[in-house]
Parts: C-alpha cells; structure tokens; sequence
C-alpha cells in the first residue's frame, strides 16, 4: 500500500485548520493543469461547511503567489464560482473586485486576454452590482475593451482589441 502524505490524510474541522490546511495545499497550484484545479475544487468542495476559510485561503495564495503562478489560482475561483457556487461565490463576491484590480498579472496581451475572457463569463455568476464593480477595476488595469459575450474560450477568431485613446484632430502645420 502506497505511503500516504499529511496533506492527503488531513481531516482539518475548525475553520482556522481548514484555513490553514488549504493555504498549505495550494502552494502546490503553480502551473495551469486542469486536473490539479479540478481536484482544488473538489477539495474546496469537501469542506464547503467552511466555505469562508476556503476563499480566504485562496485569496491569500492569490495575494504571495509569484506573477506567473496567479493564473492557476484564478483558473481555481473561475472553476469554484462556476461549478460549485453557493457560499464560494458569497465570500468570493466580497474580494473579487479589489483582487481583479490589484492581483491580476496583465504582463501580456495574453495574459490580459485569458483575463479578460474569464472576467466575462461570470456575468451570469455575480449579481449586476458586483459584476459592475468587477469590470470598473478591470478597466483600470486593462487596455482590453472588457466585453466578449460572443467570444468562445478557444476561438481564436474572435480577438480582443486595445482601446486606442481617440485624439482630437490638431491643426495641421
């Protein structure tokens, strides 16, 4: 039988543990593998009784999590605010503007794409006002127009253009 770490044998109950237990599993989400997200998100979903312990721990690895790691943990929220819902997107809704507009990495177009893309498909997720919130901080990070309601994930067909600030005509010399 094969040995069996702390982190997989875990059973953390109070919310403080499952704090801690989760914050600790999730420095392993370094890279965007969808089978190691989807397994976060059932983890998240094991001890959903303590969604707020959850979301603040992935909040937190979100917040010291390297540039190039913050994508897997934002692929995370995406997963947990679509297929779970419930109390991950009540205390998701709390941190989700000031996180848009302070921990997401736009270093490339994209990057800023892949952003900008998730961001819009939670718009049947949040309530109007929360999604206003998300696309207000958005905009102020972003130099991509934050509407892609047509848009397939994998259509790349469909691009994501830079605002261009329209200068008024000057005088010509």
């Amino acid at each position: 039988m094969p040995a069996t770490t702390a982190s997989t044998t875990a059973n953390p109950e109070s919310p403080q543990e499952v704090y801690k237990w989760f914050l600790a599993e999730l420095s392993g989400l370094t890279s965007v593998d969808y089978r190691l997200i989807h397994d976060f998100a059932k983890k998240a979903d094991n001890h959903v009784a303590n969604a707020q312990s959850v979301i603040k721990a992935l909040v937190q690895r979100i917040i010291v999590a390297p540039r190039d790691e913050k994508l897997p943990a934002w692929y995370l929220v995406d997963l947990l605010l679509k297929q779970s819902g419930g109390p991950f997107t009540l205390e998701l809704e709390k941190h989700v503007s000031h996180l848009v507009q302070h921990q997401m990495p736009c270093k490339d177009q994209i990057a800023e794409a892949k952003y900008g893309i998730m961001i819009n498909t939670w718009k049947p997720v949040f309530s109007y006002a929360v999604m206003e919130r998300v696309l207000v901080s958005w905009s102020r990070i972003s130099r991509v127009v934050p509407d892609y309601s047509n848009a397939m994930v994998g259509d790349k067909r469909k691009r994501a253009y830079p605002i261009a600030p329209s200068a008024p005509p000057g005088p010509s010399n």
